[in-house]
């Protein structure tokens, strides 16, 4: 299956918008485009025959088969649709989440729970621990997640350190043969 051109930019226009951009000069165009190839790179790359198949050799999960690890699109009600597809945070087998990128903006711990119900059975070996998903709004209903904040580097660097801060280094990965 292939994204078409029309589902591929209203995934990229919601990801832009998962961000407070207000404070960055940037090129919505060379953005967009830049997020319109990579949903598709991640696409074809997810849905190749020899990655799923070496993910499945990897993770070894009881009752699965290679096509389990394949990217989908579901659709919902009013145009919504979402890119799904089984991860392992860290590589963990034992970590199991879906991942999702939906072409909306998600408001409320309810259509959370309804794309969970609608993804849910298939994915159920994997034992799925929770749904990932970028959101541009803070949600209080449960919900455990991480914070990604986009800034220019000039703003980063005048902020006050953080306890345990000097440990961190930031490093240009020079072997990326651990993504392989």
């Amino acid at each position: 299956m292939k994204l078409s051109k029309i589902d591929v930019n209203c995934f990229a226009v919601q990801e832009l918008n998962t961000f407070k951009l207000s404070n960055i000069v940037l090129d919505t165009k060379l953005a967009l485009k830049t997020l319109e190839e990579e949903i598709v790179s991640e696409w074809d790359e997810l849905n190749s025959l020899e990655v799923m198949g070496s993910r499945n050799n990897y993770f070894s999960v009881p009752n699965t088969k290679s096509s389990d690890y394949a990217e989908r699109l579901a659709e919902f009600s009013d145009d919504k649709k979402v890119i799904y597809g089984i991860r392992h945070m860290g590589g963990n087998k034992e970590l199991p989440f879906i991942n999702i990128k939906p072409n909306f903006d998600i408001k409320s711990f309810k259509e959370v729970s309804e794309i969970s119900e609608t993804l849910k059975n298939e994915h159920s070996a994997f034992k799925p621990l929770y749904l990932s998903f970028w959101s541009p709004r803070e949600m209080d209903e449960g919900f455990v997640g991480s914070t990604c904040v986009v800034t220019k580097s000039e703003v980063v660097k005048a902020l006050q350190p953080w306890e345990s801060e000097e440990s961190l280094e930031l490093k240009k990965v020079k072997d990326d043969t651990y993504y392989d």
